[in-house]
């Protein structure tokens, strides 16, 4: 949308897709300025949250390593409440068995994360795994709290377990499942550049192709031109032999100078790897006469009733 503000006192134009519509000034100045305020709100807030979030999934891995030694220092100083107490008992050594457990594992995914091929735009993945995870159990708990035929305690044995099957179990399967959608996406982006290298090797073959044709087109054309050349020597040199003149050996000089020419330019053709493509205009009339000036007869003469003009390119 282009707004087209006149002088304050008079009016604007507010355009839109060809529609124009006179209106004051003042009213047309809201609508700029809200819009634009609206807009400029709206994207710096949806870039705020996008910083934010980056910032905190990039230390999600330093959150779980920290996560983790919290687990253990909490185990180790149960075990030496308990044992200066002297109540440590079977189920103690079971809680703590799992908070360390809990506790080495986020240490382990918290220093190998970082390293590993998942990209930190998608630990949100991780993030939600895991969250979601622990809220399954402790849902499953509730439930079972809730139901009037079961009875269930909420022991601080009950809840170690469902914490370590929900995190432990969703940490592991949001790393699976996120390192399959990071693979996903390289394959997808493989897939995609082998399918430009084909498109380009697909181009490539079909422009080799076109020079080939061409090339055989040359080589057919040039084959012809030196045929022709020492036809011409042959027939001046045996008019010479039979005649025992040497008034012919200049016209077979002639031929074999023009032989020599299309050679070179055949050579140079090849050099540079290309065909001509640059075409001239040049008198049908005037190549007949070259050519009848190295293959003519002596007993014959050349009349050029008509002339044309043609467009090609010459080798000399």
């Amino acid at each position: 949308m282009r707004f087209n503000c006149c002088t304050p006192a008079v009016s604007s134009t507010i355009r839109y897709v060809g529609y124009s519509e006179t209106v004051p000034t003042g009213i047309g100045y809201r609508v700029v300025v809200t819009s634009r305020r609206f807009f400029t709100t709206r994207r710096t807030t949806s870039l705020l949250y996008h910083d934010l979030v980056s910032q905190i999934m990039s230390r999600f891995p330093r959150l779980i390593v920290a996560l983790g030694g919290l687990f253990v220092l909490f185990a180790v100083a149960r075990v030496y409440d308990t044992a200066t107490s002297l109540t440590l008992g079977p189920d103690v050594v079971f809680d703590t068995v799992l908070l360390v457990f809990t506790g080495l594992v986020f240490l382990y995914v918290g220093l190998k994360l970082p390293a590993s091929d998942i990209e930190p735009q998608h630990y949100p993945h991780i993030v939600a795994w895991f969250l979601g995870g622990i809220g399954v159990m402790f849902g499953f708990l509730v439930l079972r709290e809730l139901h009037p035929a079961v009875d269930a305690d909420w022991t601080i044995g009950t809840q170690a377990i469902a914490f370590t099957i929900g995190s432990v179990g969703g940490l592991l399967i949001g790393i699976q499942r996120t390192r399959a959608i990071t693979r996903t996406q390289q394959l997808q982006e493989r897939n995609r550049e082998l399918d430009a290298r084909n498109r380009e090797l697909d181009d490539r073959k079909r422009e080799l192709d076109h020079q080939n044709r061409r090339l055989e087109n040359v080589i057919g054309i040039i084959s012809h031109d030196l045929r022709s050349p020492l036809s011409a020597t042959s027939g001046w040199i045996m008019l010479a032999e039979t005649e025992h003149s040497s008034q012919y050996l200049p016209k077979a000089t002639g031929a074999l100078d023009r032989m020599g020419e299309i050679i070179e330019n055949t050579l140079a053709l090849a050099h540079h790897g290309e065909a001509v493509v640059e075409t001239e205009p040049f008198s049908l009339a005037d190549i007949a006469t070259e050519c009848w000036a190295i293959a003519g007869s002596s007993t014959a003469e050349l009349t050029v009733v008509d002339d044309a003009l043609l467009w090609g390119d010459r080798l000399c």
